[in-house]
């Protein structure tokens, strides 16, 4: 993904471009995925935030649909109301956090990452 991205304008841009909206389509689509599909995705979304050259920002997970996943599973699943890293979302939150620690190098490189995600609300709190 990174030579792909690094290629001259526009084809560069182009797959870039693609390569976030199919991060974003899939997170949409995210509860309705199983166990590995999910850790998968977080692997994925990962890399592509961690590779300085795609440039797949960290507040793409604001378009999660937390909402359906409640509405799918009733309570929440298996009692998970209330519980905001509760479920397969949060599995996935907790995951690809975990691996976004992993693959950045230092303090700097992860502040960098995660401090867009200050200016949503919403999204502050479920982190």
């Amino acid at each position: 993904a990174n030579a792909l991205c690094a290629r001259p304008a526009p084809q560069g841009k182009r797959f870039a471009h693609c390569l976030k909206r199919a991060a974003v389509q899939n997170l949409q689509q995210a509860h309705t995925y199983g166990l590995r599909a999910i850790v998968g995705l977080a692997e994925l979304c990962a890399g592509l935030i961690s590779a300085p050259g795609i440039g797949l920002p960290l507040a793409i997970i604001r378009f999660i649909r937390f909402g359906e996943a409640d509405a799918a599973h009733g309570d929440g699943g298996a009692g998970n109301q209330g519980k905001p890293l509760g479920g397969i979302l949060g599995l996935l939150l907790r995951h690809m956090a975990e691996s976004l620690l992993r693959r950045l190098p230092d303090a700097d490189a992860v502040a960098g990452v995660f401090e867009p995600l200050a200016k949503y609300e919403d999204v502050r709190e479920g982190m």
